[in-house]
């Protein structure tokens, strides 16, 4: 079954991944007539690149090579699908305003002058897509409950991603923010890391300098089980974030904290499903309960029995149009969203980038969440 799931998954990648270029290619060959086999070439070495990406990292192999490669590979997969989202609605446009004939339809939809300037729009956008991937911005919540004693500040960060393209650049700003935040709780809520780790261990001493005098929680993602279940959890907690792997802790008597890993790991460790609702209920204390939750899915079950889940996964969408189409998986995929009477999902864009190194419409976040105490109601 497993093998089953893999080639389709690779079948379906292939089949997306693939078409772009045949689509990239009919725009191209009219700027390489009479040599169309040139763009063809160029064409299939840089959408075959990533698989070569993928078998150069299988087992963290490192070598230099890689990680220019990976920039490259990643990149491009980013301006190939931004080409495709600027192009098509344009040719349809075009089509739909001009009433031609099939005939003219052709001459429009390989347009050389056309296809130059959506070109020269996507490179535009894919370098302010990477400078903005670079700016981290800080959303503030803020929730109110009487069950809060003491003013609390928590510090989210997920989908940070560290692995192939992972600088310790952009490391040191991340923690620069969060210790200027002066947060009294950390916490991760996945993907902290990517598919590749052999060469993380200067990035998780950065990642460790993060201050948190109440401590730093973390859930495993879906990437942890493609990193491997054993050296994720090890970078997590060398890293100086206790694991919240399906259990809770309650801190100085005024938060729950309560972990739930992806159901990814459940799959990757053969694990027995964790009964959420039950375990919420263990910690029915009457005091203030944030879920930590990779992916923003809410259990009818659970609901009430949280104050605030606290998600990732979604990344926002990363690039536009993205975002419009993750409505299709998630019901809330990202921002804040009410949760039953009282409940409260919280799904943040994520603090990293995935595959290309490039957000538009999206930019990375690290969340700060005040809670407050609010007297009881009269």
């Amino acid at each position: 079954m497993k093998i089953a799931n893999f080639i389709l998954v690779i079948s379906l990648f292939i089949g997306i991944y693939g078409g772009f270029h045949v689509y990239v290619y009919y725009k191209l060959k009219p700027f390489f007539l009479p040599h169309p086999w040139l763009p063809i070439t160029i064409l299939v070495l840089l959408g075959c690149s990533i698989f070569v990406v993928a078998i150069l990292t299988r087992g963290n192999v490192a070598s230099p090579l890689v990680a220019p490669l990976a920039y490259i590979t990643f990149s491009w997969m980013g301006m190939v699908f931004l080409f495709f989202a600027i192009s098509i609605p344009v040719d349809l446009a075009t089509w739909i305003i001009g009433k031609t004939s099939a005939q003219q339809l052709h001459l429009f939809l390989v347009s050389p002058r056309r296809t130059t300037v959506i070109g020269i729009a996507v490179v535009l956008i894919a370098v302010y897509g990477y400078m903005a991937s670079r700016q981290i911005n800080i959303e503030r919540l803020v929730f109110k409950s009487a069950k809060i004693t003491m003013p609390i500040q928590v510090v989210q960060i997920t989908d940070l991603h560290l692995g192939l393209m992972s600088d310790e650049r952009y490391c040191q700003k991340v923690v620069h923010e969060i210790n200027a935040l002066d947060a009294d709780i950390v916490v991760s809520t996945g993907d902290l890391v990517d598919m590749q780790m052999d060469h993380l261990d200067g990035l998780g001493k950065l990642i460790a300098s993060i201050r948190a005098p109440h401590g730093k929680y973390a859930v495993l993602g879906n990437h942890e089980a493609l990193a491997g279940i054993t050296s994720s959890r090890e970078f997590t907690e060398r890293a100086g974030f206790k694991l919240l792997s399906n259990s809770g802790v309650t801190i100085d008597n005024a938060v729950n904290l309560i972990g739930i890993d992806d159901q990814t790991m459940e799959r990757a460790d053969r694990q027995s499903s964790v009964n959420e609702p039950a375990l919420l209920k263990q910690f029915d204390n009457g005091l203030y309960t944030i879920l930590l939750k990779h992916q923003p899915v809410v259990e009818q079950k659970s609901k009430g029995l949280f104050d605030v889940q606290l998600s990732g996964h979604t990344h926002g969408g990363q690039i536009f149009p993205f975002n419009l189409l993750i409505h299709l998986f998630y019901e809330a995929p990202f921002g804040l969203s009410k949760q039953g009477d009282n409940g409260w999902l919280y799904v943040s864009r994520g603090t990293g980038t995935w595959g290309p190194p490039i957000r538009v419409l999206a930019k990375p976040e690290i969340t700060l969440i005040q809670l407050l105490s609010e007297g009881p109601q009269q």
